[in-house]
């Protein structure tokens, strides 16, 4: 579609914007450790985490999993609990 430059010509209401996307390379979730950790086990951690071996590594999963474990501590009171989530 193209736009003119007519002043009298009506606008659509919508028009049609093509992306390419070039999809990048698979990751697949290996493990975690925690540390720092005393108030909740490893087990409910990962549990928290939702995700097991060999699964597809996924972005916004993964924010969603550390918005789990923050909540988790907020419920056991402790608001301003802070999750880095780094490798090394």
């Amino acid at each position: 579609m193209r736009l003119t430059g007519d002043p009298n010509q009506k606008l659509p209401s919508q028009i049609p914007v093509y992306v390419p996307v070039a999809a990048g390379e698979v990751y697949r979730w290996n493990e975690i450790h925690w540390t720092g950790n005393v108030l909740v086990s490893e087990f409910t951690l990962n549990a928290l985490l939702g995700v097991k071996h060999g699964d597809l590594a996924d972005g916004m999963q993964m924010e969603a999993a550390w918005d789990r474990v923050h909540e988790e501590y907020a419920h056991r009171g402790y608001l301003e609990a802070k999750i880095d989530p780094s490798s090394l």
